[in-house]
């Protein structure tokens, strides 16, 4: 199985929008705590501002991508939440879509790695770790001790061993 690290926002409740913090600055003009939806949120789901957000001073939404996690947390993980309540996203929500990014991000590096030149055990970690990132029922649970588990350790040493391949700048 693969995984589909396509953001499609129609299939998300704006959960980059409720999940994080913002600070007043060059990315974002207010202050906003995690777990409250941005004042910009319609109730659709969609940004109210999304054509003027540089101007009115949101930035930093456009280099954020889910890559696929928020969608999933919400279909998948959390389907059974009630999205449509105007209350605070708990923190296990946010956890897990913190995760879930991160688990998306780890599987788009491995990858890309095929396009190097891999030797056979190098192939043939790079199948494993692709399959075990891939083949699990994604729940709240194996989310929750994803960052304990031999996985990330086991991806870090992956990658480690490609670093030999990689052009010298």
């Amino acid at each position: 199985m693969s995984i589909n690290l396509t953001t499609d926002c129609s299939a998300c409740v704006g959960l980059c929008c409720k999940a994080f913090q913002f600070e007043p600055g060059p990315d974002f003009a207010i202050h906003k705590p995690a777990g409250h939806g941005c004042p910009n949120l319609g109730s659709d789901f969609t940004c109210t501002i999304h054509a003027d957000r540089v101007d009115q001073g949101f930035s930093g939404c456009l280099v954020f991508d889910c890559q696929g996690a928020g969608q999933r947390i919400v279909n998948e993980v959390y389907s059974d939440f009630d999205w449509t309540q105007n209350i605070p996203v708990k923190s296990d929500i946010i956890d897990a879509f913190r995760v879930l990014r991160e688990v998306h991000r780890l599987y788009e590096l491995i990858d890309v790695s095929a396009a190097l030149p891999l030797n056979a055990d190098q192939t043939s970690e790079r199948t494993a770790l692709l399959n075990a990132l891939g083949h699990h029922p994604v729940s709240e649970t194996w989310l929750a001790g994803f960052e304990q588990g031999p996985l990330p350790k086991r991806v870090a040493q992956y990658l480690q061993s490609l670093k030999s391949l990689l052009p010298r700048p």
